[in-house]
């Protein structure tokens, strides 16, 4: 009796499997027919004052990457000078 148990749990295991399988695309392909609708939908209602909020960096963030090339360029004056003195 456990064997034919363990035989039949064997056997849902495997259509199950093949089934999970085969319906994981299907749902892919749902996901990225209704993708394009959604997105759109979200985006219409998005006003230009949050587009600009995500994709604007902070201030915060424009001065330290400011003064990080500022480091850099005089690094950079660094490595030149030195390669002139050898």
């Amino acid at each position: 009796m456990a064997e034919e148990m363990q035989h039949a749990l064997s056997s849902y295991g495997k259509v199950a499997f093949k089934r999970f399988i085969d319906i994981v695309p299907m749902i892919c392909i749902e996901i990225m027919q209704k993708f394009p609708d959604k997105i759109d939908g979200v985006l219409s209602k998005t006003t230009d004052e949050e587009i600009e909020r995500i994709v604007v960096a902070p201030s915060n963030v424009i001065s330290a990457r400011n003064t990080l090339k500022r480091k850099v360029d005089t690094l950079e004056k660094g490595i030149v000078a030195l390669r002139e003195l050898f």
